[in-house]
């Protein structure tokens, strides 16, 4: 009786605004612009949550190609928007072929992914600070340190990780802005 009413567990690196979970654990997508409902089937969310990362991706080869292959930057950025143009190309053809409909309506079976996340606003605030401070340090190190700037491939992996840290204090701070958000909004109950 008891695991009726628990939540169905989920990646947590799929979240934001126009995200849902359905009460049956199926993952939605919507695109307001277009006012689509897609939904992505349970075997492609992992395609799901690296295409809604692509421009990080993009970030990610723009250093390794410009340090590690000591590329020019006007051919690096070159390269960076060739991969954006190319990951939102497959993006889009990637929700091309998932199911759509047209219209959205927010009801008791669709659940917003940032709910499945259970931190209260202190833990939040902590994790925004500890990933943020990784990140300044981590590029601080590779920018200053004798070791790591001689080392191309400590350098690269240096700001790797940086990105990634910065993305996952760039996901947490928007959870608290929508946890800060919805707890000035009223709720009118009836």
């Amino acid at each position: 009786m008891g695991k009726l009413f628990q939540k169905p567990k989920v990646n947590a690196m799929i979240t934001g605004r126009n995200i849902y979970r359905t009460s049956k654990g199926g993952l939605l997508y919507h695109n307001k612009r277009t006012n689509l409902v897609y939904r992505i089937p349970a075997n492609k969310e992992s395609m799901f949550k690296t295409y809604q990362s692509r421009y990080v991706l993009c970030l990610i080869a723009l250093i390794l190609l410009s340090i590690t292959f000591k590329v020019q930057l006007v051919f690096s950025i070159g390269l960076f928007v060739l991969f954006c143009v190319l990951f939102e190309w497959r993006y889009r053809a990637f929700l091309k072929s998932c199911s759509s409909t047209k219209g959205f309506l927010k009801s008791d079976h669709a659940i917003s992914m940032d709910q499945y996340i259970d931190l209260d606003n202190p833990n939040l605030i902590l994790r925004i600070f500890l990933y943020g401070a990784f990140a300044l340090l981590l590029v601080i190190n590779a920018l200053t340190s004798k070791n790591v700037s001689s080392n191309p491939g400590l350098q690269v992996g240096s700001y790797i990780i940086a990105v990634a840290a910065g993305f996952f204090c760039f996901k947490y701070i928007s959870i608290l802005v929508r946890n800060l958000h919805k707890t000035k909004t009223p709720q009118l109950n009836g």
